[in-house]
């Protein structure tokens, strides 16, 4: 009997620290569901344009917008969002120094600095 009591009373024992180090769920807030911007299952590398040893850019501002591909557009009531390359951007969002201005049915309008480019969907 007196081994029962002990048993009984350490299984309460251990329930009582037990359940006090872990935390319910009930008196929690829900996290919030993170803005993906990019496509999360291609692996590309987003970086500067390569230098040369000069430290000058081998490529220019237009052999970048050449290299943009827009493969889709989505537009909606209250959204329009674009791909281009891997990357889902919306107006406003920047892809290295080029802004996005507009996106269209037919591509989208990029900005830098002063001068406007047109990438349309392949």
């Amino acid at each position: 009997m007196k081994m029962m009591m002990f048993v009984i009373a350490g299984i309460m024992f251990s329930y009582s620290v037990l359940a006090s180090s872990y935390t319910f769920a009930e008196g929690e807030k829900q996290a919030e569901v993170p803005h993906i911007s990019r496509n999360p299952f291609v692996n590309a590398p987003y970086s500067s344009p390569k230098k040369d040893q000069s430290g000058t850019q081998k490529y220019t501002i237009g052999d970048a917008v050449k290299s943009m591909k827009v493969k889709g557009i989505l537009i909606g009531k209250d959204y329009t969002k674009a791909i281009i390359g891997h990357r889902i951007v919306k107006a406003g969002d920047e892809i290295g120094e080029f802004t996005v201005s507009e996106i269209t049915r037919s591509g989208v309008t990029l900005l830098y600095g002063d001068r406007v480019f047109h990438v349309f969907m392949e």
